[in-house]
C-alpha cells in the first residue's frame, strides 16, 4: 500500500489511493485503516451538508420576517386643503380655495391602497363650493412616497353637479401625517373650476 492524497472541495472530499505493484499481499491493517478513513470522510460530508442546509433554512426564515407585510386594516384620516383657483373666469377676485375632508383607505398587495373620501371645497370667488364624494387609488413608489388618483362627483351648493378628477403626489411623515400636492378639476359644461392645493392629512387610526 502506498500513500493516499485527500483533495478537499467545498462540498466533497475525494480520496486518491495507489498501491505498490510489487506488493503481492497487502496487509489486513492497511485495509482496515483505509476503511476507517473512508467512513470518517463520509460522516464529514454528511455533517457539512446538514450544516449548509441549516444555514440556508435560517437565511430563508430571516428574509421572510424581514419583508414586512403591509397592514390590511382600514385607515381613517381627516385633512384640510388650502389652495389656489386656476380658472381664468375669476378675474381680480380672490382665488383662495379651502377644502376639508375625511378619508378611509386600505392597503392591498404590497404597493397599492384604495381610498374613498367625502368633503367640501369652498371657492372664495364664488362664495360657494362643492360637496364631493370621491374614490381612488394610491401607488407607492417608496414606503413613504406615493402617486394618487381620484375620481368622483361634486354637488354644487347652489345646485348642479360636476365630475371631479384629482391626481396627486404625496409623502408620509412619521406615523400620522400625510402631505400631498394635488390638482383638482370640477368639470361643468358652462363654468369649469379647478385648483392646485396642498392636502394636509392627519391619521386618526394607527
Amino acid at each position: 500500500m502506498g500513500l493516499f492524497v485527500i483533495h478537499h472541495c467545498p462540498f466533497t472530499i475525494h480520496i486518491y489511493l495507489w498501491y505498490d505493484a510489487t506488493a503481492k499481499h497487502p496487509s489486513l491493517s492497511s485495509f482496515v485503516s483505509n476503511g476507517i478513513i473512508l467512513a470518517a470522510i463520509r460522516q464529514t460530508n454528511q455533517l457539512m451538508k446538514r450544516i449548509l442546509l441549516t444555514l440556508l433554512l435560517s437565511a430563508s426564515i430571516c428574509v421572510g420576517f424581514a419583508q414586512k407585510t403591509p397592514s390590511k386594516a382600514i385607515g381613517w384620516d381627516i385633512a384640510v386643503s388650502p389652495g389656489v383657483a386656476l380658472s381664468r373666469y375669476y378675474g381680480s377676485s380672490s382665488k383662495f380655495v379651502l377644502g376639508a375632508e375625511t378619508r378611509i383607505q386600505q392597503n392591498f398587495g404590497y404597493n397599492f391602497a384604495w381610498m374613498a373620501s367625502f368633503g367640501y371645497t369652498h371657492f372664495s370667488a364664488l362664495e360657494n363650493g362643492y360637496f364631493s364624494l370621491k374614490g381612488g387609488i394610491k401607488a407607492y413608489l417608496e414606503p413613504k412616497v406615493y402617486l394618487g388618483a381620484e375620481i368622483g362627483i361634486g354637488e354644487y351648493s347652489q345646485g348642479g353637479e360636476a365630475f371631479i378628477f384629482s391626481p396627486s403626489v404625496g409623502m408620509l411623515f412619521g406615523k400620522r401625517w400625510d402631505l400631498a400636492l394635488k390638482y383638482e378639476s370640477f368639470s361643468e359644461f358652462n363654468f369649469p373650476d379647478s385648483q392646485l392645493a396642498l392636502r394636509i392629512g392627519f391619521k386618526l387610526s394607527k
